[in-house]
């Protein structure tokens, strides 16, 4: 089961949640995720503190490992110049996979709305105004 926004929980939700994965007959990963603070607030419950098998901290994407990845994450990227994937990721997704997902879903929309397959810059710059601009 997987917790977004655990940074949220109350002890309440806390200790239900212990209880539920203590529980004899129940048997299911627990991933408690979360923005700032989450550590803080699960580090005030010592019965969970004391279950957390391994933290981890997600850090955006390096530019090589963007450059590397962003060509097999959709068709649509397949043929993007290197350039403009840069471009997209330093005027919007800043290495970070959900503002990736944005800006493919709005790409989408609109290679649709004009019949195109491939990404360019024109397409990119009109993701962009979508969004308000290039922005994050």
């Amino acid at each position: 089961m997987v917790v977004d926004e655990s940074q949220l929980l109350t002890s309440d939700c806390i200790e239900l949640l212990r209880y539920l994965h203590d529980h004899r007959t129940t048997r299911f990963a627990l991933v408690l995720v979360g923005g700032n603070g989450t550590w803080r607030v699960l580090s005030r419950e010592p019965m969970l503190a004391s279950r957390v098998y391994r933290r981890v901290r997600f850090q955006p994407l390096t530019r090589a490992d963007v450059l590397a990845a962003i060509p097999s994450y959709h068709p649509l990227f397949v043929h993007a110049q290197p350039e403009l994937i840069r471009l997209i990721d330093d005027l919007f997704a800043h290495g970070n996979l959900r503002n990736w997902a944005a800006f493919t879903d709005s790409a989408l929309r609109l290679a649709l709305d004009y019949d195109r397959d491939e990404l360019d810059e024109r397409l990119t710059r009109n993701v962009f105004a979508l969004h308000g601009g290039a922005h994050r």
